[in-house]
């Protein structure tokens, strides 16, 4: 229900996409059109509903439904603006009030923008005849069988107040401008409206009927498109829609329509917003483009070049960011099939994000870099090596089998039906751009970029915080800015790239001196001759995929506090320095073409409510898994040390931490009131922002040196389509060939002794408090959380008690707020890792927080007493049951988990894996709710008020 923008650019065709017939000789005809994927079946009905089906098994035995209509806010004349999402609701609430057709698991996803609405259901179990029937009749019935009532209406019309005072308050700053520019860009049209969720006055005064006018006009069936992604017959799939909706009639009499064009703007739209909220000066320039209607092989090729353009742009701006005195943080240049999310017109668009905020020279160096190109135009050089890499990138993934999840191909048929953009096969179009890409001539490409930005009255946004220090252009600056660039003596560009292969380092390989079958896992088990540990699970879950996870054999998590916060923070920037001499931008480059990913990072990451020690992870298709490997190594030994790059993020990072929404004030000052780690020795400790002081290069170079010195204390899982024999000679290789620098034994100052779960008893206080504060707000509300604390023996099976405890609970808490009350648009949730830290957070008005936030820990210390209800209780039972059987079919699961219990806690969870969840009982369950929140520890309410 919540109003989202899908981001579909240019190139959303371009993902991944089977169905490839192939043509024999491809000869490019500018004028001929590009027909649709064939992978998918298209059609239209008698009643004039259409269907898109894409069978795949990227998600085995699953299946994904929607029911996409041509149906937004741009429908809807002012007495109806909030109209289309509000029949959103009303139908979306109907569709949980459906059990006719044996569909009590499964969940209606709505969302309303400015040119469609859509209802989803995921999911879907495709060996269940009953449900794919089910899930199908829901998206039939719930749009074309409901008559509106008063008491729905009543009850939705709090509700989606709510939720408009929700987005108000959670919205960061650049968000909420992002309202102020829809009337100013587009004034004159139907998207000057600034928000799908409505106008609140409608939402407070629209009556039933004129509900039902807007339904009865809109809600038609040539409107609508059927879509079905998943593992299933496509020929089957089809006849099951035809059956299930050809019986609705053609609605009577000719479709309505509206005039979406938006008119061309003669002078430049400044816009300056300042805020004291806002983390960063922000600098947007957008060109609006016309669209082409159809797509032909031209405009086919128009957008490879666009590409071209973009990718070269892109390298001169990475340029000017890793300067030693850089204008950007970062910098962006790209193409976009939607003009500020419309399809009336695309648009190509500069961003920067300003260093030190000096938004003034920022904008001047990137509207001169712009004007360099249109002087002088892009290099022979620059062009030539673009033009490769982007070729020998389509050269290696055609063929390639998707891997790519159920919405990406659900963009394909988005863009498609709003755009018109007749997206091809992947393989074709691998085979279009290897036929014209070498014909493209670098004039053509100068010429494109001309045309971008000759004569075109660009938007121009300027974002900037209002603090002391920081100067705010005016309207006038900005446009003495782009008057002065026509005057200023502009130099031409001159190329510098390294001409490096990715990996050129002479390595001395390894060896496998230990090798064991582990028949119980299905695992190979390696010990290398550095020490390394390395565990292979060769699986056909996917025929393209390996997952791999790197772990450090003792804990990540004892840091001590001088290098805590460069760890947890500071690695995150590893991947923006590059590796050796290549800046990450550069490695982009180099790996176009390539399906393959490796993160490093220092810190413990958490799934289902466990923390995990692994330090490095990724993923690779097999045909690129010396590439997977190579980009390991240099991790370990040529991390590339950027001071420009590093001062860079952690100054973003301190914007970032400089102002706090609502959501994060009631959180921090909970957290303040359960934990007496926050006073220590009578002192208030650090804050998150204040421990950004902490940070420095020389400390993360040393913690890089301690994590990643020693191989012998690392374990690496791979999972996938990996044979042993096969890769045993990369392994030893890249992996074998590392070796110890002997820095890990000067590593103990860095690290603390003590285990973090070893402090865990004192992180709470005991007994049961409330407070209640003010904070100041842009939107009046009354913020809620609710916070328990407990803990538990930290059993594997306590995990997955804390994790359905946390799930029940949220429930438990929105019936009680949203559906007893109506004073609340959703519940949300954190969890800590360890023990069961759950907080739980709702808003809602003024007038009713104090009644509201009573009656819900009230009836929390209820659900706690007595445990959940049966029906809730096998209800998310069954879920689990399902996604335990898609886990035993995933290779992420593999490393994250089963390998993961195995090697480092000594537990094979694979052949009790099922039988876990299924001896489960509602008794178990509320038995370990009641023996950790029993404990007399804290449960801590805050109520949170506007200033």
């Amino acid at each position: 229900m919540k109003t989202i923008f899908l981001f579909t650019g240019v190139f959303v065709y371009l993902l991944l996409g089977i169905g490839y017939e192939g043509f024999g000789q491809l000869k490019y005809e500018p004028a001929k059109l590009v027909l649709f994927d064939s992978s998918f079946k298209t059609g239209t009905l008698r009643n004039g509903i259409r269907y898109m089906i894409r069978s795949s098994d990227v998600d085995k035995g699953k299946a994904y439904f929607y029911a996409f209509f041509n149906i937004g806010a741009i429908h809807e004349e002012p007495n109806e603006y909030g109209a289309a999402h509000f029949i959103e609701h009303l139908l979306a609430e109907y569709a949980e009030s459906i059990d006719t057709f044996n569909c009590k698991y499964v969940d209606l996803v709505a969302t309303t923008s400015h040119e469609c609405t859509q209802y989803a259901i995921f999911d879907i179990p495709t060996q269940q005849e009953n449900m794919l029937d089910s899930a199908l009749n829901i998206l039939k019935i719930v749009p074309f069988n409901r008559v509106f009532e008063n008491n729905s209406v009543e009850k939705e019309r709090k509700i989606i107040f709510e939720e408009w005072r929700l987005d108000q308050q959670r919205a960061l700053a650049s968000d909420r401008i992002e309202s102020h520019v829809n009337p100013i860009v587009f004034k004159g049209s139907r998207y000057s409206r600034p928000e799908t969720i409505g106008d609140t006055a409608v939402i407070n005064h629209i009556s039933r009927a004129g509900l039902q006018r807007f339904y009865d006009k809109w809600y038609r069936p040539e409107f609508l498109t059927v879509i079905a992604i998943g593992d299933f017959d496509a020929n089957k799939m089809k006849a099951k829609i035809e059956r299930i909706f050809s019986p609705i009639p053609k609605a009577k009499g000719p479709s309505p329509k509206i005039d979406n064009n938006i008119p061309e703007a003669k002078y430049p739209t400044v816009i300056i917003d300042c805020d004291s909220k806002l983390q960063s000066g922000d600098i947007e320039l957008y060109y609006k483009q016309n669209k082409a209607i159809r797509c032909s092989q031209k405009t086919l090729r128009t957008e490879l070049i666009d590409r071209i353009i973009a990718d070269m742009f892109q390298n001169r701006l990475d340029r000017i960011t890793h300067n030693l005195n850089p204008l950007f943080v970062k910098a962006n240049a790209f193409y976009h099939s939607d003009y500020f999310g419309t399809s009336a017109a695309s648009e190509y668009v500069l961003e920067a994000t300003a260093f030190n905020n000096d938004v003034k020279t920022a904008l001047s160096g990137l509207m001169t870099e712009k004007e360099r190109i249109e002087k002088y135009g892009f290099t022979k050089t620059e062009y030539q090596r673009t033009q490769k890499m982007i070729l020998d990138g389509y050269k290696e993934a055609k063929g390639r089998k998707s891997i790519l999840p159920y919405d990406e191909f659900f963009l394909k048929c988005y863009a498609y039906i709003l755009y018109g953009k007749a997206s091809p096969s992947y393989d074709y179009l691998c085979d279009f751009a290897t036929m014209v890409i070498p014909g493209i001539t670098l004039e053509e490409v100068n010429a494109r970029f001309k045309e971008y930005t000759a004569n075109k009255q660009p938007v121009i946004m300027v974002r900037c915080p209002r603090k002391e220090g920081i100067t705010i252009p005016s309207v006038s600056d900005v446009k003495e800015i782009m008057a002065s660039i026509q005057t200023r003596e502009i130099k031409p560009h001159i190329d510098q790239f390294t001409r490096k292969k990715l990996f050129d380092k002479e390595v001395h390989p390894g060896r496998v001196i230990k090798q064991v079958e582990n028949h119980e896992l299905g695992t190979t088990e390696w010990t290398l001759s550095n020490g390394m540990r390395v565990i292979i699970k060769s699986t056909n879950f996917k025929s393209d995929e390996i997952q791999f996870r790197g772990l450090k054999n003792k804990s990540l998590t004892s840091f001590n506090k001088k290098y805590f916060y460069t760890a947890f923070l500071g690695g995150r920037i590893l991947s923006d320095m590059g590796l050796g001499n290549f800046t990450s931008t550069q490695l982009q480059q180099l790996l176009v073409g390539k399906n393959v990913s490796v993160e490093p990072s220092f810190f413990p990451v958490e799934i289902d409510a466990r923390a995990t020690e692994q330090f490095i992870k990724g993923s690779s298709d097999p045909r690129d898994f010396e590439t997977c490997l190579q980009l390991i190594h240099l991790n370990f030994c040529n991390q590339r040390w950027d001071a420009t790059v590093f001062a860079n993020k952690i100054d973003l990072l301190r914007d970032q931490m400089g102002a706090r929404s609502p959501k994060q004030a009631i959180a921090d000052s909970v957290n303040f009131y359960s934990s007496p780690k926050q006073i220590k020795n009578g002192k208030k400790e650090l804050t998150f922002k204040e421990n950004l002081d902490l940070i420095s290069l020389e400390k993360l170079k040393k913690i890089h040196e301690v994590v990643f010195g020693d191989p012998a204390s690392i374990t690496f899982f791979f999972s996938g389509n990996l044979k042993p024999g096969k890769v045993k000679p990369l392994i030893e290789k890249y992996l074998g060939g590392l070796t110890s620098d002997g820095s890990i034994e000067n590593g103990n100052d860095i690290m603390d002794t003590a285990s973090i779960n070893d402090s865990s008893n004192d992180c709470w206080k005991p007994g049961k408090k409330s407070y209640t504060f003010k904070y100041p707000m842009q939107t009046p509300a009354a913020l809620v959380c609710i916070k328990l604390i407990g803990k538990h023996d930290g059993k594997p099976s306590d995990f997955l008690y804390g994790q359905m405890t946390r799930s029940l609970l949220r429930n438990e808490c929105h019936d009680y707020v949203r559906e007893k009350n109506e004073a609340t648009y959703s519940i949300w949730s954190d969890i800590s890792v360890g023990r069961t830290d759950l907080s739980l957070y709702f808003q809602t008005g003024t007038a009713v927080g104090e009644k509201t936030r009573k009656g819900a820990v009230e009836d929390i210390k209820n659900f706690i007493l007595t445990g959940p209800s049966e029906s809730s209780f096998y209800s998310l039972k069954t879920r689990i049951m399902q996604k335990r059987e898609d886990d035993l079919r995933s290779n992420r699961w593999w490393v994250d988990s089963a390998l993961y219990e195995y090697y480092f806690h000594g537990k094979n969870i694979v052949p009790t894996y099922d039988q876990e969840i299924k001896n489960i009982t509602k008794k178990d369950l509320t038995l370990f709710i009641q023996n950790v929140y029993n404990q007399g520890n804290s449960i801590v309410d805050a109520l949170m008020l506007p200033k």
